[in-house]
């Protein structure tokens, strides 16, 4: 039998008879069939020309009721906090390897390989030395590290770089990793990039929208459409249902039940379509995760031993789309 709460002794004695004489030939019944009615619920809903309650079960109704009451546990949303869940995050790495590592690993580990690949994949899609990059959800910096050499190559110093992310300390270890002081590393804590408009060749958010609200991934690209050029780039990888090497992303995410954890999150390509025509920005592909297309400046080896050269895929899936 499930009741609300909110009801008193007083709100109870005002039912009718009617209604106690329906308690009673439940009881009756269930009692028939041997007591054993497992998940029935009633609700008791009384009604008048003042107020519409719900009530729950007192002492002195307990006589007929001839199976215990079931308050069933109604839990609450978890919102996602994204600065205290990576903060929580960089706060565990660093204790338990060090700052250095602790750096690597807050944006996934393999800082040097995972830098090639994100730089060459930008490479693969036009980057030239003179272009102007912004980085969002940059890290620690590992593909500004990798742009280093490549952006200061065109005569005048070569292209500007702004990197943005939520993690103060990352930035701080990127600005001392790149040491260039014409690159900006600036926090941010909503989905803003703090760059002027038409102010960018490439945007790129990569292993970005894997933890962001479908929401907050509208206004970013809604941002990166504002900041670029006419023309621009704008990159990001992804998480993809439909991508069988994705599901092991899925099945971990499953098994950890920190409500604090960082979040995995998925997103369909029909979605990425309809963000796109509404911003008016054209598709201009949706790399597969497992889709080699990557032109590498350089091998390297991923952590599991295998080696990464030539052309490659990125792993997760990949968007680029025109402004």
């Amino acid at each position: 039998m499930k009741f609300g709460q909110g009801g008193s002794e007083n709100d109870l004695r005002s039912l009718s008879g009617a209604a106690l004489r329906v308690l009673r030939v439940i009881k009756s019944v269930t009692a028939r069939a041997g007591g054993g009615c497992g998940a029935l619920y009633i609700m008791i809903v009384i009604t008048s020309h003042r107020t519409r309650r719900h009530f729950a079960p007192e002492n002195n109704l307990a006589p007929l009721l001839p199976f215990p009451v079931l308050r069933p546990h109604r839990p609450s949303m978890q919102v996602p906090d994204y600065i205290k869940s990576y903060e929580a995050h960089l706060d565990a790495l660093i204790a338990a390897h060090g700052r250095e590592e602790a750096m690597s690993l807050v944006v996934g580990g393999q800082y040097h390989g995972i830098g090639i690949l994100e730089s060459s994949a930008l490479l693969s899609h036009g980057l030239r030395p003179e272009h102007n990059v912004i980085d969002v959800g940059c890290g620690s910096g590992r593909l500004a590290v990798a742009l280093r050499p490549f952006l200061a190559a065109a005569p005048g110093g070569g292209g500007r770089y702004l990197g943005t992310d939520v993690l103060a300390r990352a930035l701080d270890y990127a600005r001392e990793r790149c040491a260039r002081p014409d690159w900006e590393f600036i926090r941010t804590i909503e989905p803003l990039i703090p760059a002027a408009d038409r102010s960018a060749d490439y945007v790129c958010f990569f292993s970005v929208f894997t933890h962001l609200l479908d929401e907050d991934i509208y206004r970013f690209l809604a941002e990166a459409k504002r900041v670029s050029r006419p023309g621009g780039t704008i990159m990001f990888s992804y998480l993809d249902f439909e991508t069988p090497t994705h599901w092991a992303v899925f099945e971990s995410t499953l098994a950890n039940r920190d409500p604090h954890r960082v979040l995995n999150k998925f997103i369909s390509k029909p979605a990425i379509i309809k963000w796109a025509a509404q911003l008016n920005l054209t598709v201009e592909r949706l790399y597969e995760g497992y889709e080699p297309w990557i032109k590498l400046t350089e091998p390297f080896t991923y952590i599991t031993g295998r080696e990464a050269s030539g052309v490659v895929e990125f792993g997760q899936s990949v968007g680029i789309l025109r402004v």
